[in-house]
Formats: structure tokens, sequence, C-alpha cells
């Protein structure tokens, strides 16, 4: 009986070898489009998921030398497997090919289609909101949106929780509150097939935040040129946003946000008033907490005499409790101090100096219960302090003419003199001419360098001016002094005082030889005018006046010529009595620059010539003897210190 079954399997073997062989020569395809042509049977799943164990089921027991393809290309036929599992790790659709040898020793063929189907992991994420909510948002790929449902478990013993999916929708989002007291839990979520199986699962942990009862608060409000400055803190896990007031009142988002704490800058003018509040948001968006409306200062300054008045409009904001005002001026308390929300104004009265720059600031404080509490900065605003009180004239003046112009010089106040000051001058033409300004200076002194200190006197007045324009009152007039060549080669000058506040004790004559440069003074009491040396032939003079503390002002120089002064005796006697024994020009040489004398015979011969004024002149001899007696001709030719020519002649009697 043995043999006899080893003898049918072999012939039932060798028949459907001879099939197969006979198949392959006739066709290409062994996978026939219609289960007519099939012979052999086999199941598998419609559907599978990728990476999961197939099997083979429902072969029926007649079938022998059963071989499968599981990849069936459906180019000739493999020799395929006997393996009855296979696992796919690509999704798609795949083509099995069983063949086996049957009954009457004939070959069998079956093919069944599968599809493997995706099963990665659905990507998505978890946030824990306030209240333990955890809000988990899912989101889909080309692979997972085939999922037909997808199952969460939230991690904390409750049901599962399901979501069927439509196959177009490529995300979603499902929120869960969590019962009981933990606050660490792992979600997990996993996508399934309807009637197949199930892709991998995936997890992420989640942390619940619990409930607050903090709201954001602005910690204070700092405006400036072109932007406000906010410091804000707030709830953790919250979102925080920056809200402001508009025009009709309403509160929208600025788009600047934050999180616990930090600072947010945004333009906004210092001149109007703006406020604005911080929203809290938990990451889910369910829970809402508002800050206070916080509202800024808009502090104006203006400047009065000796006051700087400071006005604002009173605290705008809502929420919390006012604490106070407070000011500052140059970043000092200036010991102004309000609890009265409804203050306005202030005027600031301590020290105020002219030309000073002052800045304030305006503080005020908003109290927020247990909270911190709120500080709101104005913008720093400035002025120039002013002052109206009179200033401090000089306490004297005087002027003295120079080389280059008229010097006027002030004497300052010990007492009152403003810092800075401007020291003004003006000058009168003379006259009763009216004072005009003239110039500035930020010294106690002017050089006039306009002034034709040879043609006229000018009167000056000083006066001070503080840095508000404030001026003082003048100074008497201080008038310069004109020096002018009088008749008869006398000299004037004029008498008006050159000190502001009193005349002369005296006057000096100054004489300047115009050779040397050296100069002289003589006293001539109060007197206007001099009469120089009937002697002196050309000399310049100055004019000084002194006063009692001995300050000199001096008048313009001018030079007087009296005309050249030549004394020639008529005769002489060269008899060896020692008197009178030559002829010489006599007078001031030493205003002489060039000299010369020539004596002539009566026939208008030269008997003598010299070029030496210091000579003793002619001794009356002629080439070593005695000339005769009689009248002998002379030409005198001089040329004085400015360089213009005097020539005389005339006779001589030479007596023996």
């Amino acid at each position: 009986m043995n043999e006899f079954g080893n003898r049918q399997r072999r012939i039932i073997a060798l028949a459907f070898g001879l099939l197969i062989n006979t198949l392959s020569l006739n066709a290409q395809n062994f996978c026939p489009t219609s289960t007519a042509v099939e012979t052999g049977s086999f199941s598998v799943p419609a559907r599978a998921c990728a990476d999961v164990p197939i099997t083979v089921t429902g072969v029926p027991t007649s079938l022998v030398n059963v071989r499968y393809e599981y990849e069936y290309s459906g180019n000739g036929l493999p020799s395929g497997t006997n393996s009855i599992s296979k696992i796919y790790s690509t999704p798609g659709s795949y083509t099995i090919l069983q063949t086996a040898a049957g009954p009457n020793a004939t070959g069998t063929l079956a093919c069944r289609v599968i599809e493997v189907l995706p099963v990665s992991p659905v990507s998505f994420s978890v946030t824990s909101c306030s209240n333990r909510l955890v809000r988990l948002r899912y989101t889909l790929d080309a692979q997972t949106i085939r999922y037909n449902t997808l199952s969460i478990n939230w991690g904390d013993g409750s049901p599962q929780s399901t979501v069927v999916l439509n196959g177009s929708n490529t995300a979603g989002t499902i929120e869960r509150s969590y019962a009981g007291n933990g606050t660490n839990f792992t979600v997990t979520l996993t996508g399934a097939y309807t009637g197949a199986c199930s892709g991998k699962p995936a997890t992420r942990s989640i942390q619940l935040s619990g409930s607050s009862t903090v709201n954001p608060n602005i910690l204070s409000l700092t405006s400036e040129a072109t932007e406000a400055k906010i410091n804000y803190q707030g709830p953790q896990d919250f979102s925080l946003e920056l809200y402001k007031k508009d025009a009709s009142g309403t509160y929208t988002p600025t788009g600047l946000t934050g999180t616990s704490g930090g600072n947010f800058t945004i333009p906004a003018s210092p001149t109007d008033v703006s406020c604005f509040r911080i929203v809290a948001k938990d990451a889910c968006g369910t829970s809402e907490r508002r800050s206070n409306e916080v509202c800024s200062l808009v502090l104006t300054a203006t400047a009065g005499d000796k006051r700087n008045t400071l006005n604002w409009q009173p605290y705008a904001g809502t929420g919390g409790t006012f604490s106070r005002y407070r000011l500052y001026r140059n970043t000092t308390p200036t010991g102004f101090f309000s609890q009265n929300r409804l203050e306005s104004s202030h005027a600031d009265a301590n020290n105020i100096l002219c030309g000073q720059n002052y800045c304030y600031f305006l503080e005020a404080t908003i109290a927020n219960g247990a909270v911190s509490p709120t500080t709101v900065r104005s913008m720093s605003v400035c002025v120039t302090g002013f002052d109206n009180t009179s200033v401090a004239s000089p306490t004297s003046a005087y002027v003295s003419v120079q080389p280059d112009g008229v010097n006027v010089q002030a004497t300052l106040p010990d007492v009152g003199l403003p810092s800075p000051y401007t020291l003004v001058v003006t000058r009168s033409n003379g006259g009763g001419s009216p004072f005009n300004p003239l110039a500035t200076s930020d010294d106690r002194s002017y050089l006039d360098a306009t002034a034709q200190t040879n043609s006229q006197s000018y009167c000056y007045q000083t006066a001070i001016r503080n840095s508000c324009g404030v001026l003082s009152k003048p100074t008497s007039p201080a008038c310069s002094i004109l020096l002018s060549k009088g008749p008869n080669g006398s000299v004037t000058w004029t008498s008006a005082s050159p000190y502001a506040n009193e005349s002369p004790q005296e006057y000096q004559v100054i004489f300047i030889d115009p050779v040397t440069g050296a100069s002289d003074k003589r006293p001539l009491g109060n007197v206007t005018s001099y009469q120089p040396d009937p002697d002196s032939q050309i000399t310049q003079y100055q004019i000084a006046a002194v006063n009692n503390a001995g300050i000199e002002s001096y008048s313009n120089p001018i030079e007087v010529e009296l005309g050249l002064r030549v004394f020639l005796p008529n005769a002489f006697t060269p008899n060896g009595d020692q008197n009178n024994q030559t002829f010489m020009a006599k007078g001031l040489i030493a205003f002489w620059n060039t000299f010369e004398m020539t004596i002539f015979s009566r026939w208008g011969d030269v008997v003598y010539n010299t070029t030496d004024k210091n000579t003793a002149g002619w001794n009356g001899e002629v080439n070593g003897a005695p000339a005769q007696s009689g009248y002998y001709g002379y030409r005198i030719k001089i040329t004085d210190a400015l360089g213009k020519a005097y020539q005389r002649t005339g006779q001589v009697l030479l007596i023996r």
C-alpha cells in the first residue's frame, strides 16, 4: 500500500510538471482573469497591514506540492515558496500565485490579490490648557489619511476616544478634561482600518496646567519721544498680548505678544493719552484673563518769572487704586506729592534761575491689591528758566583812545551779576545824537575799531544783559577825548568826561619826540587847552585824563608844527677875543634832518660851505687867510624831521 501511494505521488508530480511545461510555452501570465479557469484554491485577507504577517488558509487537502509566489509580477511561472506566511513591509497591491498538484495528477493554479495598508504613526501634538484641559491636534499625511478611525488612549485609565475619519480632512482637534489629581500622563494615538488592522501607535507626554487665579499686570508704562515702553508680568503657561484702546474706546490687539513677563515697545505720541491692557490666554485660548487698564501721562511745562508751571491731564486709567503723583526735576524729586487723582498742575518756584535748563517728568503710582503696583511715567519735558528781575548795571565805565580804536572798559558789579552775562555797548556820535547799539561782548571790555578817533569824539554807554534778555540800566556816558590843533600852534581837547560817573581829576600833556619816540608828561590841572613851547619846532602831543582812582584815559595823538626856527647873526668879529668869532646858523638842530650853509663874496664866489649842522661855522678866513671886512652873502638849506625843506638867504657883516 505504501509503495502504491508513493508511486501515485510520483505520477502526479510528473503529470503536474508536464502541465507546467506545456503552460509556460503557451502563456506568460498565470493569473487568469476568469475564475472559471482557476483550478487551485486558497484564502488570504483582502486587506492587511504592512509589517504584520498574513497567513494563507482554505487550501484543499487534495492539493499537494503547494507553492506560493507572494509578489507575482505576471511574468512566467516562478518556483515560489512553500511558506504559508508572509510579511509585507511596503504598502501596495500585491498578487499571490498558488501552484500545486491536484487529483488525477493534474497541475493546479490559483491567484489572489491583497492590499497592503500603510501603518505609519499619526503625527499629533498635545497642549496643556488651563483647568486640566488638554487639546490634541492631529495631522494626516498621504498615508495616514487612509485610516478609517483614530483611537486615543488618554493614559488615565478612562475609555479610549474614537475618531472616525472621512478620508478628506487632513487635521483635527480633540479636547479632553482630566479628572483626578494626576498631572503627568502619556497619550497614545493609533490609526486603524475597519475590518482590517491597526497602524503603529504614536505617544506624547503631557503635564497638566493648573487653574490660574492670577491676572496679568502692567508693572510700568513709560512715555518717550516716539514710543511707549511697557514692562509686564503674567501667569505661567499663558500667552500674553498687548491691547490698545482706539479712538472709539475699543481695545484691539496690537500683535505684540509675550509669555510670563517682559517688555513691549510700541509707537505712541507723548502728547496724546494712550491706554493699554494685557490680555492673557491659555495655550488653548479657552481661558482669558485681563489686566487693569493703564493709561499714559501727558505733561507740559511753561516758563514764567522765576517759576515753571507744570500741567497734565489727570490719570485716566481704570482699575486698581490711585496712590499718588510725584514730580521730578532733572531726575530728582521736586517735593511735589499728591494723592489727589484729579490734581492737574503744579508751579515749581524753587530757585529758578535765568537761562538754566529744567527737565521734568511726572510719575503716578497705582496700587493693584496683592500684586505689584503700576508706575506710569510721562515723557520728560524741558524749559529754560526765566527771571524778569532787573539786572544790576556796571558800577562804572571809562573809555580810552588806542592806536586801533576806542577801548570801552566796564567795571562789573560785585553783587547781582548774572551768570552768564552779556556786556551791551551803545554809542553816540556826539552833538546830542541818540545812543544806538554798537556791539556785545562776553568780556568786560570792547574795542570799537570803527571809531575815527582823529576826527571826532564818541560817547559810550554800557549795560548788562542776562540770558533771559533782561537788560540793566545803562551807565552814564563816557566820551573819548578828541585832541585838535588850535590857533597859533595851540592844542585843545573836548571837555566831556571819559569816565561814566565822574569828571577827570586832572589832565596831563604828553610830549612825544617824533624822532626817538620818547615821551614825557606834564600836569595841566583841569584846563582843556595847551600852548606848546615857542622854542619847539615840531612835536607830537597827546592828552591823558586821570580820575581819582588813578585810571588814565588817552586822547588821540596829534602833531603840531610851529615852523622852522633859524637864528642868524647879522655881523661877527673874528679878532681873537673869543667873542662872536664865527658865523653859524642857530636853532633846534635836533629837528634838522639835513643842513647846508654856503658863504659868498660880493662877487658871488663861494668862500665857505658846510653840511655839518654841529660845526662852529665860518671863522672869517678864505683859503686860510683872513678875509677882508665887509658884507658877505649866505644861503642856508635845511630839511626837518618830516622831510620838509627850508631855505634862508641874507648878508652878514664881517668886522675886523
